[in-house]
């Protein structure tokens, strides 16, 4: 394990938010992957936006991209590990994307023995039972039973982790044949270590876990494990594997530099990112709220939208304010049940949002960018990144990035805030720390 580079394929850039001082590749090239896999520290991340993708993109890139990590490990004589980091409450493009890399891994001649499965997100996912747990105000909700699980492109039944298995592989995979790593099981380091060694067939273990103590006790009973795996996991046991130490979260210090004004632009959907913006709006009164009406897409006026927000957004920067640009907070959706259409009118939508940071003249003090998509395309499409610095976490679960040479606006700081994390204030406080 000491010898292998992790890499860290995040299907969206929320995904970087327990680590600091990491590498994030967003423009996934030879070199690039030859530099990071020679690089210093343990791991590195690259950003695939995957859960933007159709699945017919999606298999096509992840075939490409696992190609060329394989060219660029051969040539710098580096072993390596693959993380395919998702959403803490399932919605993504699985199994598809595991099976494509494991396919493209063992034509190289790398055979995997099994994938682990490890949706834990500290503080507000858990496994116990195997059952996956989102919380909630109310308490912790078997994730099945989530407002996630009813995603339009990426739904789901199943909380218990095995029967998810069973249902996302469509029986390719029982939940009876699933290896389940007990909360019991994590206090007896043989009895881990016996059942890793004894999977094949790229067979599903589920990792129960409830605090960032039972992960501590998984990572030492894997890394003496003789199979090779594969991951399907949030964010929490990339920090674990990486042995990275907690960090106190970031100061306005830490982050901001220069710039006129701020800017905070919102695309999820998610009730939790919806209480954030009516906190933030009661108690912050010194901001200027732009709406973006993504309606318009529905009468194809969607671009003249985008530029009205735009020369809106020019004028407040100019005058040295902090700006909201936010979607209408009434989801649209695409008239029918065509998950490939929803996602098809969600990237439209995304990509005119985006446009209103493309055309941006004034170099902002910060980005804050709430949402998935919209956090990716933001930077990849709208600050032109091709790689990023992890600066660490300004709160618990949502992490900053620092974009390097070439991009947009070179050292501005982002904010990459995942929709589903935090309480009502948590928005609100990023901002005062960034903007006090």
């Amino acid at each position: 394990m000491e010898n292998r580079k992790m890499i860290v394929l995040d299907d969206d850039p929320t995904g970087i938010q327990s680590v600091h001082d990491v590498l994030v590749i967003t423009q996934p090239t030879l070199d690039n992957l030859k530099e990071a896999m020679t690089s210093s520290g343990s791991l590195f991340y690259i950003l695939t936006n995957s859960r933007s993708f159709s699945e017919e993109k999606t298999a096509e890139y992840h075939r490409e991209l696992t190609q060329l990590i394989v060219e660029a490990a051969n040539q710098s004589k580096t072993d390596f590990m693959i993380l395919s980091r998702g959403d803490s409450t399932l919605r993504g493009h699985y199994p598809l994307e595991t099976e494509i890399i494991r396919q493209v891994l063992e034509e190289n001649g790398q055979q995997i023995d099994g994938e682990i499965i490890c949706p834990y997100l500290d503080g507000i996912r858990k496994t116990e039972n195997d059952i996956h747990y989102v919380k909630t105000d109310d308490g912790w909700l078997p994730c099945g039973e989530s407002e996630f699980a009813k995603d339009k492109s990426f739904a789901y039944h199943a909380s218990d982790l095995k029967e998810y298995v069973e249902e996302k592989t469509k029986g390719a995979y029982k939940a009876a044949d699933c290896i389940s790593i007990s909360l019991e099981d994590l206090n007896d380091e043989h009895t881990v270590i016996e059942k890793l060694n004894s999977v094949s067939d790229f067979n599903k273990v589920i990792i129960n876990c409830t605090c960032m103590n039972d992960l501590k006790k998984f990572v030492c009973a894997f890394e003496k494990c003789r199979k090779r795996y594969m991951f399907r996991c949030a964010a929490s046991i990339v920090k674990e594997l990486a042995h990275i130490e907690d960090r106190p979260y970031l100061t306005k210090e830490d982050c901001v530099q220069e710039g006129t004004g701020g800017l905070i632009l919102v695309g999820s959907h998610v009730k939790k990112t919806a209480s954030q913006l009516a906190y933030l709006k009661e108690h912050a009164k010194d901001l200027v709220w732009i709406e973006f009406n993504q309606h318009k897409v529905l009468d194809n006026t969607l671009h003249e939208e985008s530029l009205r927000v735009s020369g809106e957004l020019e004028k407040v920067l100019k005058e040295d304010k902090v700006a909201v640009v936010a979607t209408r907070r009434e989801r649209v959706d695409f008239p029918g049940d065509d998950p490939e259409k929803q996602l098809e009118m969600a990237t439209a939508i995304s990509s005119e949002l985006i446009g209103v940071l493309s055309r941006l003249t004034i170099r902002p003090r910060f980005l804050i960018t709430k949402g998935g998509i919209t956090s990716s395309d933001a930077l990849t499409i709208g600050l032109k990144v091709s790689k990023e610095w992890v600066l660490g976490q300004i709160q618990q679960n949502v992490g900053v990035v620092r974009c390097l040479e070439g991009s947009k606006f070179e050292n501005l700081p982002v904010v990459v805030f995942p929709g589903n994390v935090g309480d009502e204030t948590t928005l609100y406080k990023v901002v005062e720390t960034l903007h006090s």
